[in-house]
């Protein structure tokens, strides 16, 4: 989307010539950004993503310690639903709350040491992820992705997107279920996590 926008601003403010050389440039842009290969999916491993500093409630939930870095190896869990979304996205925002729900579903059935949750936001600052923790009382960890770091681990996707991975303490987490886009019933989404995880 952020590609196609500057190719709308450059039809409208540079000369022809410049335009040309952006639009000749796409195929290889294309092909870098939009391999269907570098998107993870079902059956695949996804790395062991490092991810900043947790705050204190959510270094105890992940069972990681407070104040360090740490990687997803670093879980004390079985499985592990990796949400990326974005502040800016409208369709995350619309799903916010159904993640509220998902994750008191979680708590409330007894498998919260087993299952756990974790949002990423991608292109998004510490201020904007906490803005959006506070605006929809999510009580799961955001994780700041500012410069697409973590966001490449899981390849070019759009916002909503989900990844359930078993967790293995030598990383390589295997990909259990990934869905783009939201889920919309909260009940049907989590059977489908039960059910892929073995948890049913």
């Amino acid at each position: 989307m952020r590609f196609r926008q500057l190719l709308s601003c450059c039809a409208r403010v540079l000369p022809a010539v410049l335009v040309f050389a952006v639009l000749a440039a796409v195929p290889a842009l294309a092909e870098s950004l939009g391999d269907q290969d570098k998107v993870i999916s079902e059956g695949m491993k996804l790395q062991d993503v490092q991810l900043p500093p947790a705050l204190d409630a959510d270094a105890r939930y992940l069972g990681v310690p407070a104040g360090e870095p740490f990687a997803l190896s670093d879980i004390k869990t079985d499985y592990l639903l990796l949400q990326v979304f974005s502040m800016y996205c409208p369709h995350c925002q619309r799903e916010a709350p159904l993640m509220k729900e998902l994750f008191d579903k979680i708590k409330a059935s007894g498998k919260a040491d087993t299952l756990k949750i974790i949002g990423l936001g991608v292109g998004n600052s510490d201020y904007e992820v906490g803005f959006f923790k506070d605006q929809y009382a999510l009580d799961f960890p955001l994780f700041p992705d500012p410069d697409y770091r973590a966001y490449d681990y899981v390849g070019v996707v759009g916002t909503p997107f989900y990844v359930l991975v078993k967790l293995s303490k030598n990383g390589g987490h295997q990909v259990l279920f990934t869905q783009e886009g939201t889920f919309e019933d909260v009940t049907a989404f989590y059977s489908l996590l039960l059910e892929k995880s073995d948890l049913k």
